[in-house]
């Protein structure tokens, strides 16, 4: 489970966050720093409430990491900036934040 949270954990979940925030409605702010900035204040009193102590790195919730110059580029997080216990926990937010928006608008049958 350790090369998962390492390697394809990071994938989704960054792949997830840029996908919240380039929709337009689903989170507030004007840029994608904005975004990223409420973001990390959400996954932070999420970490707080829960007593998670291993968390991501501030520096994750920036463009630059998430999104690399060149935009064909992989997403490369270092170790230093997610541990794999730290994406865990964060897979975990994602989860929960993912059922409390309202994502009705997006859901077409």
């Amino acid at each position: 489970m350790h090369v998962v949270h390492l390697a394809l954990g990071v994938d989704a979940v960054s792949s997830v966050i840029l996908d919240l925030c380039d929709h337009p409605a689903l989170i507030e702010g004007n840029t994608r720093d904005e975004k990223l900035s409420k973001l990390h204040a959400n996954y932070k009193e999420w970490c707080e409430a829960t007593s998670v102590s291993d968390r991501a790195a501030r520096k994750f919730f920036t463009a630059a990491v998430l999104r690399p110059a060149g935009g064909a580029q992989y997403t490369a997080v270092s170790q230093k900036i997610l541990s794999a216990t730290a994406c865990r926990y964060l897979i975990l937010w994602l989860s929960r934040l993912l059922m409390e928006i309202d994502l009705d608008d997006d859901v077409h049958t």
